[in-house]
């Protein structure tokens, strides 16, 4: 075993997206001192599965590309989003996993693997408002709201909320800044 002089590593998405997208997933290649690992060929491996947990694969739809790092070691893993051709097909309400693997060959030959999995379905984004039970008007507590892409990352936004009492009246109305 020769331990690896460099290392290739994914960013986590953070944008929203949707099945039919196609995702840009970047990724960087450096040795550990830092410098960038330039012109090195990365080879990858999209395979479309079930949307639940096991290892379910549609093995009707796997891509295989390459691309190469730039000067500063960046690349760049397109992604598509795809569903099924058919138009019998039915999205499952999970949607989709697509398992990406990767493979980064620096010029003297030294190769590094990765992967990651991206969650796909008919929603761009989950909202998780986080409130009491029961408010009294009179101090309306600090309300906490998520908002997260298919990949579980946070998506800053601003929004509006209104508090109904039981008869459908508004009592309160304001902004709020989704957490991260």
């Amino acid at each position: 075993y020769k331990r690896p002089t460099f290392t290739a590593e994914t960013k986590p998405v953070e944008q929203a997206f949707v099945l039919g997208d196609t995702v840009r997933v970047q990724g960087e290649a450096l040795t550990y001192t830092r410098v960038p690992v330039a012109g090195a060929l990365v080879q990858y491996t999209v395979r479309r599965l079930a949307g639940g947990y096991g290892p379910r694969t549609d093995t009707s739809h796997t891509v295989s590309d390459t691309t190469r790092t730039d000067e500063r070691g960046c690349f760049v893993l397109p992604v598509h989003l795809s569903v099924p051709s058919s138009s019998a097909a039915v999205v499952p309400l999970s949607g989709y996993r697509y398992a990406v693997s990767y493979t980064v060959t620096a010029s003297q030959g030294e190769t590094v693997q990765g992967e990651f999995t991206l969650r796909a379905s008919r929603r761009k984004v989950w909202i998780e408002p986080q409130v009491p039970k029961a408010i009294c008007r009179e101090r309306i507590p600090d309300l906490l709201v998520e908002q997260t892409n298919a990949a579980g990352q946070p998506i800053l936004e601003t929004g509006r909320y209104r508090l109904l009492d039981a008869g459908g009246n508004e009592v309160y109305a304001d902004t709020f800044l989704t957490a991260r």
